[in-house]
């Protein structure tokens, strides 16, 4: 494979990976409240499952970043 077929898919790959990563993150609701009796982080996880989404799409910008 040429080098400019690598360079082209490891940029088209991290362009539109951070582009879905992003809108993911910024879309994601703020964490917990911390109004609530519970310290506010024992239940986050299951309360806004959306705020890490756009971690699992991060490793794989990572990957396509090095590449």
């Amino acid at each position: 494979m040429s080098t400019k077929i690598v360079m082209f898919y490891s940029a088209s790959s991290v362009a539109i990976t951070a582009l879905v990563t992003f809108d993911l993150a910024f879309t994601a609701t703020p964490g917990a409240d911390m109004r609530g009796g519970d310290y506010p982080y024992l239940y986050t996880l299951k309360l806004f499952p959306k705020d890490y989404l756009w971690m699992f799409l991060a490793i794989p910008l990572l990957l396509a970043y090095v590449m």
